[in-house]
């Protein structure tokens, strides 16, 4: 897969990842899907490197975790002022 380049990123937390993986890898977190220009897939999240990637049957892309947690939070725009996706500060 590519880097990020300026592709657009698009999370849809109530996505259905299992569509893109059967397992998850050791110790991360399934956050829904993600889309980034042509490739979609389940996005996780370490929780021991705190790194988000896209993950589906062409493999891991690591993804930019400032632009994740943005797209997170305007993805659940009624509880942003509650919400901190993994990884991000929670103050």
């Amino acid at each position: 897969m590519n880097h990020q380049g300026k592709r657009r990123l698009h999370v849809d937390p109530g996505g259905d990842w299992k569509q893109h993986t059967d397992a998850l890898p050791a110790g991360c977190l399934a956050l829904g899907t993600v889309m980034l220009g042509t490739e979609t897939g389940a996005l996780i999240f370490n929780e021991r490197t705190q790194d988000y990637a896209l993950l589906n049957d062409r493999g891991r892309l690591a993804l930019n975790a400032r632009k994740v947690q943005a797209a997170l939070r305007n993805a659940r725009p009624e509880t942003t002022a509650d919400f901190h996706a993994p990884g991000s500060p929670s103050s």
